[in-house]
């Protein structure tokens, strides 16, 4: 399974929102960051919590493994000053990242389902252009059958003929007849 990851964009280094806050207290602002994704939705909603409840400062302050008076007093003056110039709001005792979801959000091109399709469908594109067969797996019996022929040589075999009339926009098999 892969580790959980976050998005954190370049011109942050630029932000007045950040350049205006410590050192300190920006590193308060990237471990809060990466404790929002943590929190139990995967950080989807930009909200602080576990176990359906909010997390007190104090809570955030164990959580981010703050243990000097000074760390908690910049994590506690990154709060306010996020919250006066609008990246951070207590929303039913809950602290929450403003727009977290549209700066998280994977785009619908880079789902895995999305990706597979189009690299399968470039691989169909490049082969196609260099003369080359392209191999796919027979739908009956997941030999991998080559597309520019209108059998599977397994299924042949063992007396059944695919057509493999390919749909290329969808690509998958369109149909598939019995002899």
């Amino acid at each position: 399974m892969p580790l959980p990851w976050l998005k954190l964009w370049v011109e942050a280094l630029d932000d007045p929102k950040l350049t205006k806050l410590s050192l300190a207290e920006r590193g308060a602002w990237w471990g809060l960051l990466k404790l929002v994704r943590k929190c139990e939705d995967g950080g989807r909603s930009g909200r602080i919590v576990s176990g359906g409840q909010g997390l007190s400062i104090e809570d955030i302050a164990d959580s981010l493994h703050i243990k000097t008076s000074g760390d908690r007093q910049a994590l506690e003056s990154m709060i306010t000053s996020m919250e006066k110039r609008g990246s951070l709001k207590w929303k039913q005792g809950v602290l929450t990242v403003v727009h977290w979801e549209e700066r998280q959000k994977i785009p619908q091109s880079a789902q895995p389902e999305n990706v597979a399709e189009r690299v399968r469908l470039f691989r169909e594109r490049q082969a196609k252009k260099s003369g080359k067969r392209i191999h796919k797996k027979c739908p009956v019996c997941n030999f991998k059958a080559m597309t520019d022929e209108e059998y599977c040589p397994e299924c042949d075999k063992k007396g059944v003929t695919s057509i493999l009339e390919t749909d290329y926009t969808a690509g998958r098999y369109s149909h598939m007849v019995r002899r």
